[in-house]
């Protein structure tokens, strides 16, 4: 009797993941941002959200709200 194999979550991420992924990479930008929601629409400003950046500035998603202002 024959068993079908199931990649493991923790070899292969979910499926929504990967779609995120690459629209993020195709598009250039974060899906659900709501920091960038909040500067684009015009409920903080640029101070505000280089602030909101600060305490993650080394990681992808700070350097990514810093990027918005330049």
């Amino acid at each position: 009797m024959a068993t079908a194999k199931r990649a493991s979550s923790s070899t292969r991420p979910p499926r929504a993941s990967q779609f995120v992924q690459i629209v993020e990479a195709r598009q250039g930008f974060k899906i659900g941002c709501i920091e960038e929601i909040a500067w684009r629409r015009g409920y903080i400003d640029d101070a505000q959200l280089l602030k909101l950046a600060e305490p993650i500035a080394k990681s992808g998603y700070g350097e990514y709200l810093k990027a918005l202002i330049q």
